[in-house]
């Protein structure tokens, strides 16, 4: 899940995981997610939360509470720190994660639109070792071409 430019990291992340791993999986937006997926929560539901922004991510750490109370695997990832004033400050959702029992993954503070590349890398980790545990090739397709060969 990811909103602004979070949203990019979530689908091509989601992208990486269905074809390096052949892992279904789907990126949404919080608030599309929260209107009606969000009744999938339970033990059978991992989510990733990639929260970039630190305007929203209390609405972030909120919603991933939601999901690890109902029994959801959660990871949140994020920027380590941000600079308010001089000061470096943990963003709200990441310091609720590590409170409610999440795995947090940081990233460092960068340019938001540099952010999501950051925030990808981790997803792209978790397809290569998805792939590997399912004895796949990572990225190796059986069905698919990289480059649309039919219709």
């Amino acid at each position: 899940l990811g909103r602004g430019t979070a949203r990019a990291a979530a689908e091509m992340g989601a992208l990486t995981l269905k074809e390096a791993a052949a892992f279904g999986c789907e990126a949404q937006d919080p608030a599309t997610f929260r209107h009606g997926p969000l009744e999938l929560a339970g033990p059978r539901l991992g989510v990733v939360i990639v929260a970039l922004d630190p305007a929203t991510a209390p609405l972030d750490a909120a919603l991933g509470a939601e999901i690890a109370a109902a029994g959801g695997g959660l990871v949140m990832i994020g920027p380590t720190a941000a600079r308010a004033g001089g000061a470096t400050s943990v963003p709200a959702g990441l310091a609720a994660s590590a409170l409610l029992g999440m795995a947090a993954i940081p990233i460092p503070a960068v340019d938001p639109l540099l952010a999501a590349a950051l925030a990808l890398a981790p997803l792209q980790l978790l397809a290569h070792r998805l792939a590997v545990r399912a004895g796949r090739r990572p990225g190796v397709l059986l069905r698919a071409a990289k480059v649309t060969t039919r219709e």
